[in-house]
């Protein structure tokens, strides 16, 4: 019978491999574990001498073995302390506009305001319709024996030169008229057959009823003649008129004859027009009616084409007849037209071939100077001067 080693496994189909004797194997791993002289019979024996070294040498150095697990969590360490306060930060959009409240009481009634200033007169209304006969009145007291109008008189007093006039004592309504000044005739300018053209009348108003305060004092303007000149337009004539406290009343003065034989234009809105430059020269225009008790200036005459025909005459104002034209001119040479007329005078005659215009006589008010004669080429002459203003203011007494 052979000897079995206990230290090794038992050899397939042994009794240590069938079952219920397996516990004599363990036993003996038990045994050969901790007393390995058990396990065979003999002694162990001396130790063999020590082997030489391995010609091998030192193996690689194996894989880094796999990270191991995550260790647990740490407990929560201890609340820090609290940090400096962060900076503001921007301003945010603004909101939307709230829903409007409801509206408030009626707060208590303010004191009335002090009264307002008197506000300007309306204009007047319309005419009203007539009213029913009223019932006999009683008999009035014997009126005072009245005074007898024949002795009344009719008083006056011209300006032919500005000033002022003061109400008479118990005079309160006057009649005015007034007389604008009389434009200058043109000057020649020296081409051959043309004169200046004749000055224009003035504006007038006649017996415009004015009332007024007694006592009271009223400036009083004469308008000027314009002034004529050699070889340019004549002057203009001024304006004259009577200006109180709350009235004004004026009239326009003539206009002044041009240097091309047009005759100039009368004062006024209503003024007349100028004649015009023809063979014979034209005549100037009558000024018309501007209302009732005003007239504008007629316009001063034309000047002719021909040394060999008469020059245009000046026209009236209201009706009036005007100036009268030069006399024929020389060879060469052409008469200067008339200027225009007014109720105070006939306007002036225009100057000969060559000659000075002439003016208004002495004691004629408003009317238009008389265009320069023409002259031979390069030759001038000067135009004839507008008479003065005149203004009448009358009243009973």
């Amino acid at each position: 019978m052979s000897q079995q080693n206990f230290c090794e496994p038992p050899p397939q189909g042994t009794s240590a491999n069938r079952p219920g004797q397996d516990w004599l194997y363990r036993l003996s791993q038990f045994l050969c574990e901790f007393h390995p002289t058990a396990a065979g019979g003999g002694g162990t024996g001396a130790t063999g001498a020590t082997g030489g070294t391995g010609a091998g040498g030192t193996g690689t150095t194996g894989n880094t073995g796999a990270t191991g697990n995550t260790g647990a969590t740490g407990a929560t360490g201890a609340t820090g302390s609290t940090g400096a306060t962060g900076s503001t930060g921007p301003t945010g959009a603004q909101g939307q506009t709230g829903a409007t409240g409801q509206t408030g009481s009626t707060g208590p009634t303010g004191a009335t305001g002090a009264t307002g200033p008197t506000g300007g007169t309306g204009q007047t209304g319309g005419t009203g319709g007539t009213g029913g006969t009223g019932g006999t009145g009683n008999t009035g007291n014997t009126g005072g024996t009245g005074s007898d109008a024949s002795n009344s008189t009719l008083q006056g007093v011209e300006y032919t030169a500005s000033g002022v006039f003061t109400g008479p004592t118990g005079v309160t309504s006057i009649w005015l008229t007034m007389v604008a000044g009389g434009g200058a005739g043109g000057g020649s300018t020296g081409v051959a057959s043309r004169a200046g053209g004749g000055g224009g009348g003035g504006e007038i108003c006649q017996n415009v009823p004015v009332v007024i305060v007694p006592g009271t004092g009223y400036t009083v303007t004469v308008g000027q003649g314009g002034a004529g000149s050699t070889g340019v337009a004549g002057g203009n004539g001024g304006t004259s008129s009577f200006t109180g406290a709350t009235i004004t009343l004026q009239v326009k003065g003539g206009n002044g004859g041009g240097t091309g034989g047009i005759g100039a234009t009368g004062g006024g809105l209503g003024g007349g027009a100028g004649g015009g430059v023809a063979s014979p020269g034209g005549a100037g225009s009558r000024g018309v009616a501007e209302a009732p008790t005003y007239f504008g200036g007629g316009g001063g005459g034309g000047s002719t084409t021909s040394p060999t025909s008469v020059a245009g005459n000046g026209a009236g104002s209201g009706g009036y007849s005007g100036g009268t034209g030069g006399a024929t001119g020389v060879a060469s040479q052409s008469a200067g037209p008339g200027g225009a007329a007014t109720i105070y005078g006939q306007g002036a005659t225009g100057g000969d071939g060559g000659a000075t215009g002439g003016r208004g006589a002495t004691g004629t008010y408003g009317v238009g100077g008389g265009g320069g004669g023409g002259a031979t080429a390069g030759t001038q002459s000067c135009g004839g001067s507008g008479s003065p203003g005149y203004v009448l203011i009358q009243w009973e007494a």
